[in-house]
C-alpha cells in the first residue's frame, strides 16, 4: 500500500471570506483614555457629592497616641531633616565633617550609633538605646555634634528637625 502524504485544507484567498476557523483578535484599548459611556446613560455619583466639607480641626485639638515603649534589644530609626539653605550634606567636606562627628558621639550616655545614611538634606539613624532618657541623651549629643561640624565647614547655620521611629511598631 502506498503511504498517502497528509495534506493540509487550503485556506481561502478570498478578502472577503475568512472561513469559520479564523478568530477575530479583541481590539486593545488604551490604559489613559476612558471610553464614551452609551448613549442616555448616566455619569456614577462621586463620593464627595453629597458630603457636607468637615470644618478644620486646629493642629492643637489632634489626638496623638503614645509612642510605644522603648526596649534596648529592638533599634530606632531616627531621620533628622536640616533647613533649606545648608548645602548638599553629601559634599566631600560636609561629609568627612559629619562622619568625623558620628565616630566621635556614636557610643555615649547609653547610646550606640548602628547605622546612618547621609542623603542631601537629610540623614537616617539607626541606634540603640538603654532606655528613654539614653536614647534622648545620646541624640541630644549627637545633633549637637552634626550641627557643630556643618557650622565649621559651611558658613550656614545648621539646625535640624527630627523624627523618631521605633523598629518594633
Amino acid at each position: 500500500m502506498a503511504s498517502r502524504k497528509k495534506t493540509r485544507p487550503r485556506r481561502s484567498t478570498r478578502s472577503g471570506s475568512r472561513g469559520s476557523s479564523a478568530r477575530k483578535h479583541p481590539l486593545q484599548e488604551s490604559l489613559f483614555t476612558k471610553r464614551a459611556p452609551p448613549a442616555g446613560a448616566r455619569p456614577a455619583p462621586t463620593a464627595e457629592a453629597n458630603t457636607p466639607a468637615a470644618p478644620p480641626v486646629p493642629s492643637s485639638r489632634l489626638r496623638h497616641t503614645a509612642r510605644a515603649e522603648l526596649q534596648a534589644r529592638y533599634p530606632v530609626h531616627v531621620s533628622w531633616h536640616v533647613v533649606d539653605h545648608i548645602p548638599n550634606l553629601r559634599a566631600p567636606e560636609l561629609m568627612a565633617a559629619i562622619r568625623r562627628a558620628f565616630i566621635a558621639g556614636k557610643d555615649r550616655f547609653g547610646f550606640r550609633l548602628v547605622h546612618f545614611n547621609v542623603q542631601d538634606n537629610h540623614v537616617h539613624l539607626k541606634g540603640e538605646a538603654d532606655d528613654k532618657e539614653a536614647l534622648s541623651r545620646g541624640m541630644q549629643g549627637l545633633a549637637v555634634r552634626f550641627a557643630k561640624a556643618i557650622n565649621k565647614v559651611s558658613a550656614a547655620r545648621a539646625e535640624c528637625s527630627t523624627t523618631a521611629t521605633s523598629a518594633a511598631s
